[in-house]
Formats: C-alpha cells, sequence, structure tokens
C-alpha cells in the first residue's frame, strides 16, 4: 500500500485497473499472475480497516475472497488520506470466459465498525484453451501415459 500524488476518490475506492494494462484493457490469461490496483480514500475517525479481493464468476458464485487487514500492509493506527492499493495474484488458473473483481474495506472504529466501502465491479476477460467441460478452473497439466509393468507394483 502506497500513498498516491493525486486523483484520488472523494471517498471510497476508484474503478480498479489492472497493472501494466491499458486502463480499459481487462484481458487476462488463464494461468499468468496479473496485478490490480485501485485507490482508497479513508475518511477520518477510522481506527484501520480490512481489504478484501473478491472475483465471483457469472453466476455470482465466489472463486476467490481474500482478507488482509490494514495492520499487515503497513498502515499504521487511524489511517485517514488515500492510499494506493495493489493486489498481487498468482496464476489462477481460471477457465476462460467473463469473471468480475471487486475490492472492499471494512472499516474499524467507535463510529466506522461495519462500514464498508467497495469499489466499482470489473470484468475479468479470462482467456486461453477452453475446457470440454463446464469447471472454473482449467490448469495446464502435465500426463505420462507409458506402458504398465508385466506386475503391478506391491505396497511396502
Amino acid at each position: 500500500v502506497r500513498t498516491p500524488e493525486e486523483g484520488a476518490p472523494s471517498n471510497g475506492f476508484s474503478v480498479p485497473y489492472l497493472v501494466g494494462h491499458d486502463i480499459d484493457d481487462t484481458r487476462v490469461t488463464s494461468g499468468e499472475s496479473f496485478t490490480v490496483a485501485s485507490q482508497l480514500t479513508v475518511p477520518e475517525g477510522v481506527a484501520g480497516f480490512s481489504l478484501f479481493c473478491i472475483i465471483h464468476d457469472m453466476d455470482g458464485a465466489v472463486v476467490c475472497h481474500l482478507k488482509v487487514p490494514s495492520t499487515e500492509v503497513g498502515v499504521g493506527a487511524e489511517p485517514e488520506g488515500t492510499f494506493l492499493v495493489e493486489v498481487a495474484l498468482p496464476g489462477l488458473w481460471l477457465a476462460p470466459g467473463a469473471f468480475t473483481l471487486q475490492l472492499k474495506a471494512e472499516l474499524w472504529g467507535t463510529f466506522a465498525t461495519g462500514h464498508r466501502l467497495r469499489s466499482p465491479s470489473i470484468i475479468l476477460d479470462v482467456d486461453g484453451t477452453s475446457p470440454a467441460v463446464p469447471a472454473l478452473l482449467h490448469p495446464e497439466a502435465s500426463w505420462v501415459v507409458e506402458p504398465a509393468p508385466d506386475r503391478p507394483p506391491t505396497a511396502g
């Protein structure tokens, strides 16, 4: 989490974007890592917050739900102001298709507890080879097929 210099939303998250992509390009390749970023403006009077990154399939099922407290990403007590939030995701092996991604902050503090700030959702356009069966995950795998030995192996 870093503090940006300008372009912050007045309260909550800006529209998330894929780092290293054109601003409107939300294409990712199945199995390849990617980073999502957004600016988050935290109001005064907040003791801290939990950050979430949530990915849904097009039927609304949760595919990925990550959570981290602000104290674990270097944000001190009583944060106030605008922060650049980046989430680096490993290759997820998502099947080709459309998914939505949203960032969320759940605020802590006397007057903030339970208050949530949500980013607009973006559509992740996942490309890759299409599986022959309907499945959310489609990892690349290595298969080995060879002649079996004359006798099956025996247990230890």
